[in-house]
């Protein structure tokens, strides 16, 4: 499920190292809530060893403990400002705690976008050692998503940061996500594949000695879990994507129910109540589509969708149905403004006017496991 329909992209993706401020922004602290923090950042120390050698303890007057709760949080709030600055060049961004991520499309005006993010990420370097931070060009990345005619376009791309050149990498990791260039998934799918057999062997060691629940429940939080994870981006990958990971949940339901290879995986499923992986991703769809539907969250996804309101009153008002985008490609089908009003409006009625989302989840898996295994 991608966000929005499949466009050329071109995203510039940095990561800083926290240092010192120099014109700390204001919040509005004061009286004990500004003591407490102080009082919690001042009077630190710290020394440097290397073997055996330790130097002098001097005291540390800037940055936040490492690994403590608060040091996201205070890190946030400080590089808060950088949001107001990409945007004042027009340019979209995500910032993930120390990692921050510039894109644009380049459909319309290429150049003058190239130049336009390229200048937004340098006038992001020149706040950044402003307020004593520093970006590292090494674990900068630059990528162009696109189908394979538009990014042969864009080839001559050759960003440059900190003056250092930056190459295009051929795939990206976001949130523990690999995306390539032309989101196919290819690469994500076969990161998911590696990581789910090394565990299946694992599991199949022990398995003697596990009892059928506990082995399900490993099962669930290990490598269900890894197929789950953001499956949303699933929607519509090639059949042999979707074919490597439906082999894994087959292995591991013959690991879990301590069956042979040659055993059939379907009845297996069924047994253990699982949803094939084409339903999971539907499943993760359409939760994620009744969120916007009925809480409006969040916001950037729950935009994107429409009601369908007839021009007159008919008897299927009430149905809660979503206006359907049509696609030019079979590529921008794959978005969410398109897939999840086409899940949606496939739904039973009963399922798409549940009063809660527990209630909803309930419809929505018998719904799915009966398509599953009894369609």
């Amino acid at each position: 499920m991608l966000v929005n329909a499949i466009f050329i992209l071109y995203i510039i993706y940095f990561r800083g190292v926290f240092k010192h401020p120099k014109h700390p922004p204001k919040y509005g602290l004061a009286g004990n809530a500004l003591n407490w923090l102080t009082s919690y950042l001042e009077g630190r120390h710290f020394f440097i060893a290397l073997g055996s050698a330790k130097s002098d303890t001097l005291p540390s007057t800037t940055g936040v403990p490492q690994g403590s709760v608060l040091g996201p949080f205070l890190f946030s709030m400080f590089i808060s400002p950088v949001s107001f600055l990409i945007q004042s060049f027009g340019i979209q961004h995500h910032q993930y705690a120390d990692d921050t991520q510039l894109y644009t499309s380049l459909a319309s005006s290429g150049n003058q976008s190239r130049d336009n993010i390229t200048h937004c990420a340098e006038a992001v370097n020149r706040w950044f050692l402003e307020n004593g931070l520093l970006l590292n060009p090494s674990k900068t990345e630059a990528t162009v998503f696109g189908t394979r005619s538009q990014i042969a376009k864009h080839q001559d791309i050759q960003p440059t940061f900190s003056n250092t050149a930056i190459n295009l990498s051929s795939t990206v990791k976001i949130l523990g996500v690999k995306l390539d260039s032309t989101l196919s998934m290819d690469s994500q799918t076969a990161e998911i594949v590696r990581s789910a057999n090394f565990h299946i062997r694992a599991l199949r060691h022990i398995r003697p000695f596990l009892t059928k629940e506990l082995a399900n429940t490993i099962a669930c939080g290990i490598v269900n879990s890894r197929l789950d994870y953001c499956n949303s981006l699933l929607y519509g990958t090639s059949s042999k994507n979707l074919t490597s990971l439906q082999r894994i949940q087959n292995n591991l339901a013959r690991v879990v129910c301590n069956s042979s290879y040659r055993t059939s995986s379907k009845p297996l499923l069924k047994s253990l109540h699982w949803l094939p992986v084409k339903e999971r991703i539907v499943y993760k769809i359409a939760i994620i589509t009744y969120n916007c539907v009925t809480t409006k969250t969040p916001s950037y996804l729950s935009d994107l969708l429409q009601i369908h309101m007839p021009s007159r009153n008919m008897r299927s008002s009430g149905n809660r149905t979503l206006v359907l985008h049509r696609c030019r490609t079979t590529t921008a089908s794959r978005s969410f403004i398109s897939a999840a009003p086409r899940i949606w409006n496939n739904l039973p009625t009963d399922t798409r006017n549940s009063t809660a989302l527990a209630v909803f989840k309930k419809h929505l898996k018998t719904e799915l496991f009966t398509q599953a295994h009894l369609g």
